[in-house]
C-alpha cells in the first residue's frame, strides 16, 4: 500500500482554489468602441456623380488623388477598387504601370481608365427620366 502525504504548499494551493472568486470584467460598451474604422469619410453618391460628370477619366487613381486629396490613403484605395468594379461605367485596365504618391505611401499599379458605358445614357439622365 502506497501512502501519499501532502505538503504545506499543496494544502495552501488547495485552500486558495477553494476560496477562488472569479473576477468579472465588464464588457466594453458599444459607444466606447473606436469608431475610426467606421468613419464615413466621403459622400460616395456625390463622388460618383462628380466622376460621371468628369468622364472619360484616363487614370482613376490620379482623378481621386486630385479631387479627394484630404482622404486617408486606405480610403482612397478602397474607393479606387470599388469604383473600378462599378457597373455604371466602363473600366479598362491600362497596359503600362504608373506610380502615384498618396498622403503617406506611393502606389505602383496599372491604372484604370473610366468611360461612359457604350450605348448607355448617363446615370443622371436616367434619374431625370424616371421623375
Amino acid at each position: 500500500m502506497t501512502k501519499t502525504q501532502l505538503g504545506n504548499e499543496v494544502r495552501e494551493l488547495m485552500a486558495e482554489f477553494l476560496n477562488f472568486e472569479p473576477s468579472s470584467i465588464p464588457f466594453p460598451e458599444e459607444e466606447e468602441a473606436p469608431t475610426s474604422s467606421m468613419i464615413n469619410w466621403v459622400d460616395e453618391e456625390l463622388l460618383r456623380e462628380q466622376l460621371a460628370d468628369s468622364l472619360p477619366v484616363a487614370n482613376l487613381m490620379t482623378w481621386l488623388r486630385e479631387n479627394y486629396q484630404h482622404l486617408p490613403d486606405a480610403e482612397l484605395l478602397r474607393l479606387y477598387h470599388e469604383l473600378v468594379r462599378d457597373p455604371q461605367w466602363q473600366s479598362t485596365l491600362g497596359m503600362r504601370s504608373s506610380t502615384t504618391a498618396l498622403n503617406t505611401v506611393a502606389v505602383t499599379y496599372h491604372p484604370h481608365e473610366i468611360k461612359t458605358l457604350t450605348g448607355s445614357t448617363n446615370a443622371k439622365d436616367v434619374d431625370n427620366a424616371n421623375e
